[in-house]
């Protein structure tokens, strides 16, 4: 089975993946101010809030 990614205008021909040597950096660690974060990915607050206890799992994740 061949994979393919929707592009943001919902075309329903297939793209190609995006390469890793683009998303490299956003595994990096970067500082934000003078606050460290060991990656680039942030989750929304509101996921969080939507979450039992405040910790996100599986379903937040969908």
């Amino acid at each position: 089975m061949q994979e393919f990614h929707m592009s943001a205008h919902h075309s329903n021909k297939p793209v190609e993946p995006i390469a890793a040597e683009r998303t490299a950096k956003l595994f990096e660690p970067v500082h934000v101010g003078s606050l460290p974060l060991k990656n680039r990915v942030i989750m929304s607050p509101m996921t969080r809030t939507m979450a039992p206890a405040g910790v996100p799992g599986e379903a937040n994740a969908a």
